[in-house]
């Protein structure tokens, strides 16, 4: 329930109230639930833009019980974006790589790279290629 909860304080855009229930929504959470999944990943592009410091803190956790596959984030070493070697297939969740579907441009990921073509045809300039949250 805390983790619907959570839902709740996020559409309402209650970011203090949800920074406050994290630690229970995150510890009932379960990483094998498609529906808590979504949500608790959806928190961390939620703190994205709102709240500096906590967002990283907060991928690092969903990395470690399994709710990301991503690298850990740490600000202090300069490691500001998740999985900035293309190890894993794009999530485009929080703090994951997203392109934006545009006529015109593919992209192919494989393990170590992720290829961008743009053929010339797209009806506005290419630049949609960016790491950014994900949240609704």
């Amino acid at each position: 329930m805390p983790v619907k909860y959570l839902e709740f304080l996020m559409q309402s855009r209650r970011t203090d109230a949800a920074l406050d229930l994290w630690p229970q929504a995150f510890s009932s959470a379960v990483p094998a639930d498609a529906t808590d999944r979504r949500l608790v990943t959806l928190f961390a592009g939620f703190l994205a833009g709102r709240v500096e410091s906590p967002s990283s803190g907060c991928v690092n956790q969903l990395v470690e019980r399994g709710f990301l596959r991503y690298g850990r984030l740490d600000p202090q070493k300069g490691i500001f974006i998740a999985d900035s070697d293309f190890k894993y297939p794009p999530m485009e969740s929080a703090f994951g790589w997203h392109l934006e579907e545009t006529p015109g441009v593919f992209s192919v990921w494989s393990p170590g790279s992720y290829r961008v073509e743009v053929s010339g045809m797209n009806p506005r300039p290419f630049s949609s290629c960016r790491c950014f949250p994900r949240h609704s």
